[in-house]
């Protein structure tokens, strides 16, 4: 197994991260965040979780080199793209993942999340909107609330590209982007997320023709 915490010790300029591994690879929970925290240059952090993530070791939580001091929330601060990825039991990886303080975010995809989203997307908008954010993609993975993705948006309105696949509850989305909202300034109606120029949906049982012909008019009208 990989040893993440001597790892940190010795790797703290890393802008880019792709991690993929079964369930006899997991690192622990407080190496893997400790990792995390000695490398604020990460820039693409693109985390695949496969199985269950079994207790650690002895061997994992062996004394790092240079003590952990954590702060309560982890900060990425160069963080712009996060892939969150796996058929895993225990989601408190991917949890404490979307808890960091990301004020860098650009993209974030969830792919095969076989437990409810919304407690990811609860987390990572928990403090406030990401207006950084202008792509999200969703795959494959489990929604429990019609209400889900509408509440999507309120947190992203810079939106500018959108991938939603094999997903279900996916109408209430389109009726959404496809219902205009009152303007911030005085009288008239806007579209919601008014930059978004891909939106794709693909394999989403519920969704109807109706407000994806209404959106792609009302986008045409602007």
């Amino acid at each position: 197994p990989i040893h993440w915490s001597t790892l940190a010790d010795t790797c703290q300029h890393l802008q880019t991260l792709v991690y993929s591994g079964d369930k006899t690879t997991h690192p622990s929970l407080d190496d893997f965040l400790w990792f995390l925290h000695r490398n604020p240059l990460l820039e693409t952090l693109d985390v695949r979780f496969f199985e269950t993530v079994p207790e650690p070791d002895s061997a994992e939580l062996s004394e790092p080199a240079i003590p952990r001091v954590l702060p309560p929330r982890l900060t990425m601060p160069s963080l712009t793209k996060l892939v969150l990825s796996g058929l895993i039991r225990g989601m408190m990886h991917f949890h404490n993942l979307a808890s960091s303080h990301l004020p860098s975010l650009q993209s974030l995809h969830l792919v095969q999340i076989a437990r409810p989203i919304e407690s990811l997307l609860d987390a990572l908008f928990a403090m406030s909107p990401a207006p950084g954010l202008t792509e999200v993609k969703i795959d494959l993975s489990v929604i429990r609330s019609p209400d889900t993705l509408p509440k999507l948006l309120d947190y992203v309105p810079n939106l500018q590209v959108v991938t939603i696949a094999h997903v279900c509850f996916v109408n209430g989305f389109a009726e959404a982007l496809a219902t205009p909202i009152e303007a911030s300034n005085e009288g008239g109606t806007q579209v919601r997320c008014p930059k978004l120029r891909h939106l794709e949906i693909i394999n989403c049982p519920d969704v109807k023709t109706g407000p994806i012909v209404r959106i792609v008019k009302m986008r045409n009208a602007q």
